[in-house]
Formats: structure tokens, C-alpha cells, sequence
């Protein structure tokens, strides 16, 4: 036990167990995250839940139209954003933020895609706070006021749609037929992580106490892959819930 190693330990010397395990906490506390992980978990739940709340937005069908809205509407509307060099955020409708969130979460593809579609102006430009879970009042109005103003056709917000035009919505696919470019798997996403939903539904994961500790504990888990690159870590689900935040904030993740 700890506490007898102590007891056998020198005086003023501390075990050399102990004093790795020391040295591996600092080692884990100096590492940057460039982002507030335990305030944007907190952010992530809560938007995993609205989600949630719209069992609709789950389906393969809603997914792949989504993936459309996402590519051919929403990142061409940012981008012609980004070309007037305005600072402010803009929040996209909810089944469009839900395959964003998808595709940041699968960081290699991400990169890519986004090299291939996207100039490197656009992402120099891109805004930190400008993320898939940012539910801004502000930045949902004037990202619809752009979408309306660009897309005459295209409704901005179908949640509440979704429902009574299934069955138009899957017409429409067909005839559309569209094709992504993009390379992740939003079908295989989609169900991986509502079933991470269940993971951490329970109350105490929106308590601030708990995920403060979980970003410690992510920090841990991160000088621990530092050191064995080549092994495969699985976490557990409070920290696997800061790693998929870290990786929202594409730029601070990938640095």
C-alpha cells in the first residue's frame, strides 16, 4: 500500500514510485489544450441532448440530406463569409451543426476535406468560438439571414419539418442522387456517437466539479499516450468526452 511504502521510505526521501507518479502529474498539468475543455464539454453535452431530443436527426435518411445542406450550402456560405473578412460568428441550423460535429470529430478526414474545399484564408479566418455546439441566438439569425439571402430554395432551420416532409425529403434524395466528397463515414458517426450519448447522460456529467476533473484526467491521458505512442488507449467515457471536445477546436487539437 502507499501508505506503507511511506512508512518505510527514509526519512525526508519519498518512494520512487511516488515520486514518478509526481512527475507524470506535472508533466500532465503543463500541457496545453488552447481551449477551456471543461467549460466546452459542458457546451458539447448540452448540444448532444438537444440533438437527442430530435430522435429525427438521427435517421440515415435526415443524415444524408444534412451532408448535402452541409456541403453544397453551409461551407459555401461561410466561405463567401470569410471573403468579406467579418469577425462574427455564424451558428448553422441544427441537422447541419450535427454533421459538422461528425465531420470535426474525425480529425484526419476533416483536415483533409477541408484543404481540398476550403482556401487557407478561410481557415486562418475561421473564429474559435465558431463551432458545431455554439447555439448562439445572434449568430443562428445572421447565419440565416446569409442562408435565405443565398439559398432561395433551401429552408435554413427543417427540424421541425423533418417529420412532416419524410417521405418529400426521401423523394427528393433520389432524384438528387448527390455524392459527397468528403471522406468520413457520417452514417457509421452518426450511430457511434448516439450511442456515446448514453455514455455520459447521466446528472453528475454536467456538473462543473466533475468535468473540471475530467480535463485533469484527459491531460493525464494525453502524457500517457506521449509515452506509449505505439499502444492503443481506450478511455473511459469523461475522458473520452474531453477528447471529442479537444477535437471540436480543430486548430489548438491539430498544433
Amino acid at each position: 500500500m502507499w501508505s506503507q511504502a511511506l512508512a518505510r521510505a527514509p526519512a525526508g526521501r519519498l518512494p520512487e514510485a511516488t515520486k514518478e507518479r509526481g512527475a507524470a502529474a506535472r508533466a500532465a498539468s503543463e500541457i496545453q489544450l488552447g481551449a477551456s475543455i471543461s467549460t466546452a464539454a459542458g457546451s458539447l453535452l448540452q448540444f448532444l441532448f438537444e440533438v437527442h431530443s430530435q430522435k429525427l436527426l438521427l435517421d440515415p435518411m435526415v443524415v444524408e440530406n444534412a451532408v448535402r445542406r452541409y456541403e453544397t450550402c453551409w461551407l459555401p456560405l461561410v466561405g463567401a463569409h470569410a471573403a468579406t473578412r467579418a469577425r462574427s460568428v455564424l451558428a448553422p441550423p441544427l441537422d447541419v451543426a450535427w454533421v459538422w460535429l461528425l465531420h470535426v470529430l474525425d480529425p484526419t478526414s476533416y483536415a483533409k476535406d477541408m484543404q481540398s474545399i476550403m482556401s487557407a484564408a478561410v481557415m486562418r479566418w475561421w473564429p474559435d468560438e465558431m463551432v458545431p455546439m455554439n447555439r448562439s441566438g445572434e449568430a443562428q439569425a445572421e447565419a440565416k439571414a446569409l442562408w435565405e439571402g443565398t439559398h432561395l430554395y433551401e429552408p435554413f432551420d427543417i427540424t421541425s419539418q423533418v417529420a412532416a416532409k419524410y417521405g418529400a425529403m426521401q423523394t427528393y434524395l433520389e432524384k438528387l442522387q448527390h455524392v459527397s466528397q468528403f471522406s468520413t463515414d457520417f452514417q457509421a458517426a452518426s450511430a457511434a456517437v448516439a450511442a456515446f450519448m448514453y455514455q455520459v447522460a447521466l446528472p453528475h456529467y454536467r456538473e462543473g466539479w466533475f468535468l473540471q476533473r475530467a480535463a485533469q484526467r484527459y491531460r493525464r491521458f494525453l502524457h500517457l499516450h506521449r509515452l506509449h505512442g505505439r499502444t492503443t488507449l481506450v478511455p473511459p467515457p469523461d475522458i473520452d468526452l474531453c477528447w471529442r471536445t479537444h477535437q471540436i477546436f480543430h486548430g489548438a487539437y491539430c498544433a
